[in-house]
């Protein structure tokens, strides 16, 4: 059922209803609960979970067997721009974006902007991205987050990231987003984050780098 980016995202919208829902999309979030407890448990089935990454896997498969030279940076950006505003998806590149606002719509104190490994999706290591979405934007009325998946390349994860960036810069403003932008990379997203985020230093507030790689950091 995961056999292109289109399908990621629509699965990947239903899973996380039902995350937010279960986890953090109450007011009455359980606070007597473990935050040391596997967060699989907190957010539904593993099984679930586990064949969502498995398609993911061999959607990486097909794409890099479909397309044995990775598109340079310049045409990844071009190509981008179809999956963008979120929540859409650009085919050609199997990447795309979705965002969640705040609770009361209100403009964002915080956004969190993640971008995910090699293997694509938007849900990060273990449903991490997933996890902070549902239960920091119950516990934190003013965190928006948008969640892009990367595709399969170095290049593609980039320009996403960038066209994510000019996204939220034309949604809500530059003075608005001043030291309010946290980049959140993981394996080969993060590469992309430190790349896009020294374009925007002075917006971004944070960067959380989760098991980075040294693969396309020697242009950095």
């Amino acid at each position: 059922p995961y056999g292109d980016a289109a399908a990621d995202l629509a699965s990947h919208a239903e899973r996380r209803q039902r995350q937010i829902a279960s986890a953090g999309g109450r007011r009455d979030v359980d606070k007597t609960r473990s935050y040391s407890e596997p967060f699989g448990a907190r957010l539904g089935d593993f099984q679930e979970w586990y064949e969502y990454r498995q398609g993911l896997v061999q959607r990486c498969e097909r794409w890099r067997a479909a397309n044995p030279r990775a598109p340079s940076l310049q045409d990844a950006e071009a190509m981008a721009a179809g999956a963008f505003p979120p929540p859409r998806t650009c085919p050609i590149l199997q990447a795309g974006s979705a965002f969640r606002p705040c609770a009361d719509g209100a403009a964002p104190e915080l956004v969190v902007v993640s971008v995910g490994g090699i293997f694509g999706g938007m849900d990060g290591p273990a449903g991490l991205f997933d996890y902070a979405a549902a239960v920091l934007g119950a516990e934190q009325a003013r965190v928006a987050f948008l969640q892009l998946d990367g595709g399969h390349t170095l290049e593609v994860a980039t320009a996403v990231l960038r066209l994510g960036l000019k996204w939220l810069l034309d949604t809500f403003g530059v003075p608005a987003l001043i030291n309010r932008i946290i980049l959140v990379g993981f394996s080969m997203g993060v590469a992309a984050v430190v790349d896009a985020g020294a374009d925007i230093a002075d917006l971004v507030a944070g960067l959380v780098l989760i098991a980075g790689q040294t693969a396309g950091t020697d242009r950095l």
